[in-house]
């Protein structure tokens, strides 16, 4: 490649590292405070508040309170390496990559309730990804997050660039 090829794609390598919070190998850089949620879903910005984590099993569970109208309940089980959230968190080897497949199984998966009607899965859709890494702070995590989900009538919705920022519930 020619130096004047790399001054003009030099840009473009900091437009594509500069997209903003989004589920990597590099780690979660969550910005959102401490306890808050957000995303966008289908399209409009959401936010959430009281987002906790708590270990369950040998998994990590995050919830969200409702606002705008949605909760968030989010399972992390294993990484993509095959290692569980209990360890990772105990040995603190962060990021964790976690896939959201669909159908479930291994990795994890995302619900998103409304305050009526039917909660959206990404069991029962395409499924995403989402990244773990510990807070600078030592007891908050921050995820970042992108999925779709589905209702038991095949209605779906689609949250990208979530991002939470969980105390310790």
């Amino acid at each position: 490649m020619s130096p004047r090829s790399l001054i003009c794609a030099a840009p473009l390598l900091l437009l594509a590292a500069c997209t903003g919070p989004g589920p990597s190998e590099a780690g979660c850089d969550a910005t959102v405070e401490s306890g808050a949620i957000e995303a966008t879903v289908d399209g409009e910005d959401w936010e959430g508040g009281a987002a906790t984590w708590l270990l369950a099993g040998s998994g990590l569970q995050f919830n969200s309170v409702s606002d705008g109208g949605w909760w968030l309940s989010a399972v992390a089980q294993e990484t993509t390496t095959g290692a569980t959230l209990a360890d990772v968190l105990a040995a603190g080897d962060w990021p964790a990559q976690v896939d959201l497949p669909p159908e479930g199984g291994a990795g994890g998966w995302a619900t998103f309730y409304p305050e009526s009607g039917d909660s959206f899965s990404t069991k029962r859709s395409t499924g995403g990804r989402l990244t773990v890494s510990a807070a600078a702070d030592g007891t908050d995590l921050l995820g970042c997050f992108d999925f779709t989900a589905a209702n038991e009538r095949g209605a779906e919705v689609t949250v990208e660039a979530g991002q939470l920022r969980a105390t310790a519930g």
